[in-house]
Formats: structure tokens, C-alpha cells, sequence
């Protein structure tokens, strides 16, 4: 028997998956899940967009004018999802995050994430990621 090696997703199986996986993550660790989850990779750049991304405890809090305890709330769900968040998106891209940079907008309901990624994820339709280069592959 051969074993033969498995081919790497797609760029947009891998987005999806990320996507599916990511909105599983916030489901289980703030027992909140989003609405809907968006990733888009860019050669060494990954950006997911969460929509429906508060809590009822923090939409509630901004509605009665208690935006700096919504805005702490926030930042200790980050602090709190943020490391297993790394861990997956690691694990799924097979790629050293360099940087993650994160917003939320209140008004809107959505967060935003930029993933710095150490180079582009290994796909077997490297050419469709936007701004590939030759030299990551």
C-alpha cells in the first residue's frame, strides 16, 4: 500500500474552513455564536470579519449608556478567545501567525481581525490568493 500524500485545500476550502471553524470557537468559548463569519486570505494576510460579534450583555450595556464597561467586556473576551484563536488559525494554515490585530465597531455590531501570517498558506491554488508572489512557494 502507498502512501500518498494529501493534497492541500483550496484557497477558498481553506477560507471556509477557517470560517465554519472560527465561528465554532466563539460558540463554544463565550457560549455566543456569530452570525456570520468571513475570512479572506491575502498572500501572507488573513481577514475575518465577525458580524453579530457582541454579546446581549454587551449590546444591552451600550444601550444604556455603559459603553466603557461594554468596551472592558470586550477586551476580556478577546483576551480570553484570543490564544486559541492563534492555536487554530495556526493549526488550519500550517503557518506562524506574526501578528494579530483586532476592532470591534458597537454601532455595527461586526469585529474585524488582521492576521499577520510568517508567509501564505500552503494551497494547491497558491496563484488565486491575491498579491502571491513567486518567492513564498
Amino acid at each position: 500500500m502507498t502512501n500518498i500524500p494529501s493534497l492541500p485545500p483550496t484557497c477558498n476550502q481553506l477560507e471556509k474552513n477557517l470560517s465554519q471553524s472560527i465561528k465554532a470557537l466563539y460558540s463554544e468559548q463565550i457560549a455566543h455564536p456569530p452570525q456570520k463569519i468571513t475570512c479572506k486570505l491575502f498572500s501572507r494576510y488573513l481577514a475575518i470579519v465577525n458580524e453579530e460579534a457582541l454579546t446581549p450583555v454587551e449590546k444591552s450595556l451600550w444601550g444604556f449608556g455603559k459603553e466603557d464597561l461594554s468596551k472592558q467586556i470586550r477586551l476580556e473576551i478577546d483576551k480570553l478567545v484570543k490564544p486559541k484563536l492563534v492555536e487554530l488559525i495556526e493549526s488550519m494554515t500550517t503557518v506562524k501567525i506574526e501578528e494579530m490585530l483586532s476592532s470591534v465597531t458597537f454601532s455595527n455590531n461586526k469585529s474585524g481581525i488582521l492576521v499577520v501570517l510568517s508567509a501564505p498558506p500552503r494551497v494547491r491554488n497558491a496563484n488565486s490568493l491575491p498579491k502571491y508572489k513567486k518567492k513564498f512557494s
